[in-house]
């Protein structure tokens, strides 16, 4: 199932993670395959003919939370800066934890948007984060084959400490370019192990092991490192809301995505910029961001879902207040995105969504 012999173009990719600049190439290994072309952790049918755009919805709202121009700078959001953010988590307090990959740190924003540096230095474009409820923080050091623990104010070697692939006790595992980070219910850590091709789980004591197949709710927060994807349906229209279903857009790659919004799960659609939604057992909605036959918009435009851009948005996190959280890789931003209040209530908006869909479909038969 997961543990799968890697393609070659992706275990050279993987080789050049940090050689070459390791966050292009993790982009590249989400992102860049030649249509029909499979591989491990990703993969998928070719996808089919779309129509040429489609926008996001007018009922919701993006901004900047953090960061805008390349660079380092601890502070207030709009001060802030990034270089390559591209993992997030958020803590048990609505704080959000950012691998700030290019500057090698592990960032933090308050809930009133001021943004701290956590750690750093020893790191090496990490990639991967996970904060568990008792306020343990997991780390993915990417280029350093390791997963460390922040605990305290102390950041500790939690697994791993050189390149490889080894099951075992905390130090005597190996990893080789760990990424993703997702901790389950039982607060487990599941690590995609990109350099493997293959998907590791971490205990609570530090054992490392590689099970031969994965949590459903585990492979789905992974996105696409951890299972194909491709040939969802999305419904939007160029006003950036509900048409029948006769109109069908087709997801690309997913983000890595945590957390869900009732029957919402947001997730990136890493091959067109935009933000989308699954809607459990119908389909996926375009939120924001456009979606473009010849490829993702280019910058990060803030606004409501249907002029709202994403330069790279490559991990979501969503939070108990219901924001969403988007990490917008070459945007070298946090961005924040806020949905109707429709959208977020379970109960309702099925049974909204199946009335404007009638309605829409109604208004074409006249």
């Amino acid at each position: 199932m997961f543990r799968q012999q890697v393609n070659p173009k992706v275990a050279a990719l993987a080789t050049l993670l940090v050689l070459a600049g390791i966050q292009f190439v993790y982009w590249r290994l989400l992102v860049h395959q030649e249509p029909g072309e499979g591989g491990a952790m990703g993969g998928g049918p070719p996808p089919r003919a779309a129509p040429p755009s489609a926008l996001g919805r007018e009922d919701v709202m993006v901004d900047t939370w953090a960061g805008g121009e390349p660079g380092y700078r601890d502070g207030p959001g709009w001060q802030a800066r990034f270089n390559g953010p591209n993992a997030l988590a958020v803590g048990p307090q609505g704080e959000v934890y950012v691998t700030d990959s290019r500057n090698h740190r592990l960032r933090v924003i308050d809930r009133q948007g001021k943004v701290s540096t956590v750690a750093g230095t020893d790191f090496s474009y990490p990639s991967g984060v996970a904060a568990a409820a008792d306020g343990r923080v997991f780390i993915a050091d990417t280029g350093n084959h390791r997963i460390c623990v922040l605990k305290d104010g102390r950041i500790t070697t939690w697994a791993g400490d050189q390149a490889g692939f080894a099951d075992g006790q905390g130090l005597a595992a190996r990893f080789e370019y760990p990424a993703t980070l997702v901790l389950d219910a039982q607060e487990v850590l599941w690590v995609a192990d990109t350099g493997s091709g293959r998907v590791r789980r971490v205990d609570r004591d530090g054992l490392v092991t590689t099970p031969e197949s994965v949590p459903p709710a585990v492979a789905q927060a992974m996105g696409s490192l951890a299972a194909p994807t491709g040939g969802e349906v999305v419904y939007a229209s160029p006003e950036g809301r509900f048409q029948p279903r006769s109109t069908e857009y087709v997801v690309g790659r997913h983000s890595p995505s945590l957390g869900s919004l009732g029957a919402l799960r947001p997730f990136a659609d890493l091959q067109h910029g935009t933000l989308m939604a699954e809607w459990a057992g119908d389909g996926a909605l375009l939120l924001a961001g456009r979606r473009q036959s010849e490829g993702p918009s280019v910058g990060s435009a803030d606004g409501e879902g249907h002029r709202a851009s994403f330069a790279l948005p490559c991990a979501v996190a969503v939070a108990p207040n219901g924001v969403i959280y988007v990490a917008d890789y070459e945007g070298n931003r946090v961005r924040r995105v806020r949905l109707s209040e429709w959208l977020l209530n379970a109960e309702v908006a099925p049974q909204i969504r199946r009335n404007r869909f009638r309605r829409n479909r109604d208004e074409g038969a006249q």
